[in-house]
This record gives structure tokens, C-alpha cells and sequence, in this order.
């Protein structure tokens, strides 16, 4: 399977066109793009519409005007971009969110494998657990669910506190796990060779599925739609 437009690569090559746009064109990207990173938890889909966004700036440029000029209404842009990408998938979502958690695992682990020490591998088991069952799907529930009006300048705020009710539940729950849930742990852990082992298959497995996935979204991009719209 070829592993194209992988997000670091792609990052990578959006940084740096990006940094040879005008100022007013950089800080309006950054605005559309961290409205729609608060929404959408997928960072490759989301680097995906800013390096269409850098090319619209960059056409604009070189026609001499800037991307201000080209889009008119940024927040009614904003709008018409969101409403044209897909809602976030779980599946995606969680993928996206394994990877960084297994990677982890897979640090952790190595770490201790090479110096020698003990692991709490159930204690990480039971928070990896709360992540899996509760934490990620109740932040996609939240991106899925949440009006786009309130990711507009004017309602920013409503979105912000719906973060942070979210945020005092996660709190809540990881003082239940500390309090309540590991001292009743028994104590045994996977011996760190095993550990080891067992998280860089199940990462390089959730790296190859998550690849596939990447691949789909770039062959899709249903928000070309909007920007090839602002561009004629």
C-alpha cells in the first residue's frame, strides 16, 4: 500500500509555501483553519483544506490581490467550508487519537524495557481504557454536535464552554480512576518485552488502517467545492 500525502510530509510542505504569503493572507488561513481544527478532529483532513487554502492565497497573490479580497465574508466562508466537509467519523477519530496513544505506549514500555525497571502496565491499561471508552468518543460527540454558528467570532465563547464542561468531566473521571479504581488493581503487569512487542504491532497495524483511511480523504475533498467556487 503506498503511503501518500502522510500528515507530517504534507505539514511540512504547507509550512512552507506558507511562510512566503503576505501577513494579512498567513493570519487569515490561520483564523479559517483553527475554526475548523476546533470542529473536526482529524489534523490531516484539516491540513488538507489549509494547503488548498494556501494555494487559493498564492493564486491570489500573484494576480496581485490578497485572499481577503478573493474570499469577502470570512465568517460566512468559514460557514460554507464547514458545511461542505463530512461530519467526523468515530472511526477516524479514534484512529487518529490510538496512533498517538499506542506510540506512547510503545515509549513507555521501550523505556523501561531498556532500563530494567518495574512497569504499572495495569494502572496505563485502566487509563487507556477511560481514553478508548469514554474520552474520544465523547470529544467526537462534541465536534459532531456542535453548531457551526458558535464557532463564528461572535458565539466563539459557547463552543469554548462546552469544552470546558467536557474538560471538568475528564477531570472528575481521572480522580475516580486514581482514587477508586487503582488501588483496587491487582498487581500485575505485563512483563516489558511483551509490552514492547505487543504495542509496535497494534501501532504499526493502526498506522497501515489509518493510511487507508487518509488516502479516501484525499481522494474525496468535498470542500474543493467552496474554494474553487471563491476562486472564479
Amino acid at each position: 500500500m503506498t503511503i501518500r500525502n502522510e500528515y507530517k510530509q504534507l505539514k511540512k510542505e504547507n509550512d512552507l509555501i506558507f511562510s512566503t504569503l503576505a501577513e494579512c493572507d498567513r493570519d487569515t488561513i490561520t483564523g479559517i483553519v483553527n475554526t475548523i481544527n476546533n470542529t473536526r478532529g482529524i489534523n490531516y483532513e484539516v491540513e488538507l483544506v489549509r494547503k488548498d487554502l494556501i494555494a487559493m492565497a498564492a493564486s491570489a497573490e500573484a494576480d496581485g490581490q490578497y485572499l481577503p479580497a478573493v474570499i469577502g465574508d470570512v465568517d460566512a466562508f468559514k460557514r460554507d467550508l464547514l458545511a461542505s466537509m463530512p461530519q467526523p467519523k468515530l472511526i477516524d477519530y479514534m484512529l487518529d487519537s490510538l496512533v498517538w496513544l499506542c506510540l506512547f505506549g510503545l515509549a513507555v514500555s521501550l523505556t523501561h524495557l531498556l532500563l530494567g525497571g518495574p512497569w504499572d502496565c495495569y494502572y496505563d491499561a485502566a487509563m487507556l481504557g477511560i481514553c478508548i471508552v469514554v474520552m474520544m468518543p465523547s470529544a467526537w460527540l462534541l465536534q459532531r454536535l456542535v453548531p457551526s454558528a458558535w464557532l463564528t467570532a461572535d458565539k466563539g465563547g459557547l463552543y469554548g464552554a462546552a469544552q470546558a464542561a467536557v474538560l471538568v468531566v475528564w477531570f472528575v473521571l481521572f480522580i475516580l480512576l486514581y482514587r477508586w479504581v487503582y488501588p483496587a488493581l491487582p498487581n500485575i503487569g505485563v512483563p516489558n518485552v511483551i509490552a514492547t512487542a505487543l504495542f509496535a504491532v497494534i501501532t504499526l497495524v493502526l498506522r497501515g488502517w489509518r493510511t487507508r483511511r487518509y488516502n479516501q480523504l484525499a481522494d474525496a475533498r468535498p470542500w474543493r467545492d467552496v474554494v474553487d467556487t471563491k476562486k472564479q
